[in-house]
């Protein structure tokens, strides 16, 4: 199988769509002490979020699935294990120790307006991975896949198809109402609901490998229901009191996340199947600027809050200066060096030549 430029590329955008998600959350009106209040359109950060959430860890999760069974194929079940562990589980070691408790101050210190103590830093530290929760389920996904592929379980069937579309119309039912998409689980304690949503979406990858389906870039026609049920979706939600409507509001949720999913594939398609060196370097630093990106978020904000800036302003600001931040210690200090190579595996500095996509973090 020929290498997917695009998947990896989509694959990167949907981590850096963090950026923009984390940014808009923290204009959200009445939500946080940094909102700003005279936005001319005080909702539009709110439908951002929704927008966004409502299929960005999904497309990741997906090219994972994908990913990682490819690893596998290619090399074997013992370079998987090693390379989930570097990859992810050093990362997600170090980032728990020291990502975790950076953001949990900041939050406490930017956001929430609390009078900084130790104890109230400990405890928002203990009770959350921050944004690295992502890397606890990936390795516990690679766990399950590996259980799996050792006892000769395939995912190649139409049935395993049908099955996975329909799987987290359940546990998204069972999730709480407070936004439109998945809850998200940031507890180092793995909430089973949110576990099995992703997981669908993880194998789903598995299976698109495992079928050897091409991608077609008419999947981009998917976008255009995707993005008609978004708004009756988020309203939905948003009304949905009795279990009838709980339901309904879950498959109409569901169905957006698989909508952009396949319809980014075919879009990514079009737009990144040619390899392209300045894509796989974005490719590269997205996974560093993603696990680093809340603090810089969180500086921002408060750097920000007192500029005089409008909401629009500030917003767009934040969005490319935290990015913009982030490359370059990346490109100084980690890409040449063991903290790339743990990330994204060994860099040549005179070199264009760009590695196997199973040297990411998906």
């Amino acid at each position: 199988m020929p290498r997917l430029h695009e998947l990896d590329a989509l694959r990167a955008f949907s981590m850096l769509l963090g950026i923009v998600l984390h940014a808009a959350v923290l204009m959200f009106p009445g939500d946080w002490p940094a909102e700003y209040i005279e936005s001319p359109m005080p909702g539009i950060y709110d439908e951002v979020f929704h927008f966004i959430h409502g299929f960005r860890m999904q497309v990741f999760f997906m090219m994972s699935g994908f990913f990682t069974v490819l690893l596998w194929n290619r090399r074997g079940v013992k370079a998987l294990i090693k390379h989930r562990l570097i990859r992810i589980g050093i990362p997600l070691a170090f980032g728990a120790l020291t990502i975790a408790p950076l953001d949990a101050m900041l939050v406490a210190t930017f956001i929430l307006d609390y009078d900084f103590t130790a104890v109230r830093w400990i405890t928002t530290w203990t009770r959350s991975l921050s944004i690295l929760w992502f890397l606890w389920y990936l390795l516990m996904f690679a766990g399950i896949l590996i259980l799996a592929l050792q006892t000769g379980l395939r995912f190649n069937r139409a049935k395993v198809w049908w099955a996975l579309l329909f799987v987290p119309i359940v546990p998204q039912f069972l999730m709480p109402i407070d936004t439109f998409g998945p809850f998200t689980p940031l507890a180092l304690n793995p909430d089973p609901v949110s576990l099995v949503y992703y997981l669908a979406f993880f194998l789903m990858g598995v299976h698109l490998y495992q079928r050897s389906m091409t991608i077609q870039s008419w999947w981009t026609l998917a976008l255009v229901p995707g993005l008609c049920v978004l708004i009756p979706g988020i309203l939905l939600d948003q009304r949905a009191e009795s279990a009838s409507a709980r339901f309904l509001s879950s498959v109409v949720e569901v169905a957006y996340a698989w909508l952009m999913c396949f319809g980014l594939m075919g879009a990514f398609h079009i737009v990144a199947s040619k390899e392209r060196w300045w894509i796989r370097y974005m490719s590269d630093a997205s996974y560093w600027i993603y696990i680093w990106h809340f603090a810089v978020v969180m500086v921002l904000i408060g750097l920000t809050d007192d500029w005089g800036l409008s909401s629009a302003i500030r917003f767009i600001l934040i969005c490319i200066a935290t990015p913009a931040l982030l490359l370059i210690p990346y490109r100084l200090g980690v890409r040449y060096t063991i903290i790339g190579t743990i990330l994204n595996g060994r860099r040549v500095r005179s070199s264009r030549v760009l590695p196997s996509v199973s040297d990411t973090v998906g």
